[in-house]
């Protein structure tokens, strides 16, 4: 029989609370040394240099570049260096609600300028940030120091923190969890809940306003470290809140959940207000962070990648297993493993709700209503165990497995989450992520499970030295089966960002005499999250910015906004123009990544020359002295109203009578024989300019196409053999948008088995201007045929 071991109260001191905080807070200091000092190892900080990133690709850059911006400019709204010769205005993709995390990066940059070593730096601090919380959080449960040191280091540890990482660092930082997990648990009733009850009636209440500080202070930092996991806090309250009214016939559970949850929910939008005030004055961006409903499903938690070893398990046979999950049709995100030791805690609350045996049973329903044993105790047995009865472990078990019910009813693929996303709230995507609720309510089962283990132990004079050694050894087991044994090669990482180094900072070397020197980056790549499909290469480009002090480059611009708009039109007019334009806008010269371009990169070396300056991947193509040519020849006003011509071109939106409306983009769009579309100008006034539009129609010769704004015929044409029509048109477009139409008596063409009645296809699209227009005139054939894409 299992038996509570109390130590003599003859023997005990009471001490101040103060002195017991401070106690508590110089052991979270230590728990999380230990986190970040076992990490650092993990990670390889010891054989290589911190002043290289981790990893070079993918998300990493993207936050590099992030990262860059913070410390060049003090916060996250934009990047000057990105997106020239306009700039990244950040605002459609906002980080207000990593804004705590933010500032952390922040005060990093004050002591360095490189951006691996501040990013490196906090991730680091990110383990010891979420072991310190969580050991604070479990000594408020009442466990002891050892026990709680050691659950929360093993926490900090989980496959999650080394799987999102650097390249989703503000995900690694989930420091906040613990606090808004204590404070659920509060309004679930754990420990008393958020209030006494002084007297026989409902109103006779006393309210624990120490807790409720803490919930404020669960809002604060919730609200602003994970904007992701934001969503999670308010779900998980409301829902335990319920289930507490149903228990206990009382109201104020629910009400408690739901202040919290529209806490948080506040605190998200006050941290973001500068994103609601910039789209209220620049209107909603249609083609950043759409989210549609499937997604909620692909990025689903998946109980198989959490009950199975990690993907990157040390041992290799183990590795394997982990990765079955990735041949289905859902893989979802990786870093959703708990580890041997979590599982077992998982398991084990969730089991708890079973009432296995009359024991557990009596034992549960002895439990004291006010938790006695929830309260921190200093006092210990063994090595370290709190004290506090059977029934009131159970208790708290049984709490930590509902809430994990909860959240895995919430977020397996088909589960309740999906109806949030028809309700409208798609954007809430990656409910995989609530693994680190998941995670701190299983460890939350393994404390209690070393407890109780410690309770036996010391019951049968196991000695002290013994105990701690085999609570050594658990943490030694979890940190193995939790940790990768490598992240990155650190050589060929090293190697990269070298070459980089060199390369860039030669280009920025040999343009020096330029106050703001731009390259204009080729293959054009959309910011942010461009498909992996579609687009060889991702955030790349933003290498550049990261080696140098005052290089700009194209890339980075918000996609859907003006500033990068641009982009298409410009790259489909003949080269020479192209190279005219860039000069005239104030460019020195054009990068191209020779991987991204691949076999294309023989091509563009044909009509660019050979580069002025290649190392690797790199290749930078000079424009020199042309923009002083292109004045001679021209005139200065001539080339600013050439400039002026390309960055703010008509906009070119498909309506009615296309089968994919929308903005039209390289990829055109096939059409009716009656489509409306509509060009709106780039820029703030009206344009006046010249349309031309490229189709093709049925095999037919002889088709006829017309242009047509309201009943008037504006342009038209006949086909000729090679189905190829153009239309020219000189239109005034007002700075509201300007609707026109094209028709066509052609017939229908399609493939065998498209439903689909197609009469045209749209190959170019395009505005010019009068400047645009004279070189065009002065190309030869061979030159007109050119341009920096395929066309």
């Amino acid at each position: 029989m299992l038996r509570r071991v109390v130590t003599s109260p003859d023997t005990e001191q009471p001490r101040p609370k103060w002195a017991k905080r401070r106690r508590q807070a110089l052991e979270a200091v230590a728990a999380g040394t230990a986190a970040s000092a076992i990490a650092g190892v993990v990670l390889g900080l010891l054989s290589r240099s911190p002043r290289v990133p981790l990893i070079y690709s993918g998300d990493e850059l993207a936050g590099l570049a992030h990262v860059t911006g913070v410390d060049e400019t003090g916060w996250w709204f934009s990047n000057p260096r990105l997106g020239a010769p306009f700039q990244l205005e950040h605002y459609d993709f906002p980080q207000g609600g990593d804004g705590l995390q933010v500032f952390i990066v922040r005060v990093i940059g004050l002591i360095t300028d490189n951006p691996a070593l501040i990013m490196n730096l906090y991730f680091l601090m990110t383990f010891a940030l979420v072991a310190a919380a969580a050991h604070l959080v479990m000594r408020q449960l009442g466990f002891s120091t050892l026990i709680s040191a050691s659950v929360a280091t093993l926490y900090s540890l989980l496959p999650f923190h080394f799987w999102h990482g650097t390249p989703h660092i503000y995900r690694s930082g989930y420091f906040a969890i613990p606090v808004a997990a204590l404070f659920i648990m509060w309004i679930g009733g754990h420990a008393g809940g958020l209030w006494r009850q002084t007297g026989p009636r409902w109103r006779d209440i006393s309210l624990r306003w120490s807790r409720l500080g803490l919930g404020a202070l669960a809002i604060f930092i919730v609200g602003t470290t994970d904007t992701v996991a934001a969503a999670f806090a308010p779900t998980l309250a409301g829902v335990v809140g319920l289930i507490a009214v149903f228990r206990d016939r009382d109201p104020r559970p629910f009400i408690a959940g739901l202040a919290f949850g529209i806490g948080v929910i506040a605190m998200v939008i006050v941290a973001n207000v500068g994103t609601f005030l910039y789209v209220q004055e620049n209107g909603a961006n249609d083609q950043t962070v759409q989210r549609d409903i499937a997604e909620q499903e692909i990025y689903a938690l998946k109980l198989s990648r959490v009950v199975l070893p990690s993907e990157n398990h040390r041992i290799a046979t183990l590795a394997e297993l982990g990765q079955k999950p990735l041949e289905s049709r859902i893989q979802s995100e990786g870093g959703q493993a708990l580890g041997i030791i979590g599982v077992i805690g998982m398991v084990a609350g969730v089991l708890s709700l079973l009432r296995l045996s009359r024991r557990d049973s009596e034992a549960l329903d002895a439990a004291p209503s006010d938790g006695t044993m929830f309260e921190p105790h200093d006092s210990a047995n063994s090595f370290g165990v709190s004290r506090g009865t059977v029934g009131e472990q159970l208790a708290l078990l049984r709490m930590a497995g509902s809430i994990n019910l909860t959240a895995i009813i919430f977020a397996v693929p088909g589960g309740l989450a999906f109806i949030l996303t028809i309700a409208g709230f798609e954007e809430i995507r990656t409910w995989n992520r609530i693994i680190v609720y998941i995670g701190f309510f299983a460890f939350v089962g393994v404390a209690i499970g070393l407890t109780l283990l410690g309770q036996w132990l010391t019951a049968r004079n196991v000695p002290r030295w013994v105990q701690v050694a085999g609570l050594a050894l658990v943490v030694a087991i979890g940190v193995f089966d939790q940790t990768p044994s490598k992240v990155s090669d650190a050589d060929a990482v090293a190697e990269a960002w070298a070459t980089d180094a060199s390369f860039f900072t030669a280009v920025e070397a040999e343009l020096v005499d330029d106050a703001d020197p731009m390259l204009y980056t080729l293959p054009n790549v959309p910011y942010p999250e461009p498909s992996r499909v579609t687009y060889s290469i991702d955030y790349q480009h933003a290498r550049a910015i990261l080696h140098t002090e005052r290089l700009e480059v194209s890339y980075g611009a918000m996609r859907g906004r003006p500033e990068s708009l641009w982009q298409l039109p410009f790259e489909r007019l003949p080269v020479p123009v192209a190279l005219d334009a860039l000069a005239a806008i104030g460019f020195d010269g054009v990068y191209i990544d020779a991987w991204a371009v691949g076999a294309d990169l023989g091509r563009l070396e044909q009509i660019l020359g050979d580069p002025g300056l290649s190392l690797g991947r790199n290749r930078l193509y000079r424009l020199g002295d042309r923009e002083a040519q292109l004045v001679a020849e021209i005139g200065q006003a001539s080339a600013d109203a050439l400039a002026n011509e390309v960055l703010y071109p008509g906009d070119f939106i498909l309506g009615a009578g296309f089968h994919t409306p929308g903005r039209l983009t390289n990829a055109g769009s096939f059409a009716e024989d009656a489509a409306t579309f509509r060009i709106e100008p780039l820029g703030e006034a009206e344009l006046t300019t010249t349309v031309v539009i490229d189709l093709l129609t049925a095999p037919v010769e002889g088709t006829v196409v017309e242009l047509a704004m309201g009943d008037v015929v504006i342009a038209s044409a006949s086909s000729n053999a090679e189905r190829q029509v153009r239309l020219v048109a000189e239109v005034t477009i007002p700075e509201g948008g300007l609707e026109l139409r094209l028709l066509t008596n052609g017939a229908e063409y399609q493939a065998a088995g498209d439903p689909r009645r197609i009469q045209m296809a749209i190959v170019d699209m395009a505005t010019l201007g009068p400047v645009t227009q004279e070189l065009i005139a002065q190309l030869s054939a061979e030159d007109l045929a050119t341009s920096l894409t395929k066309r």
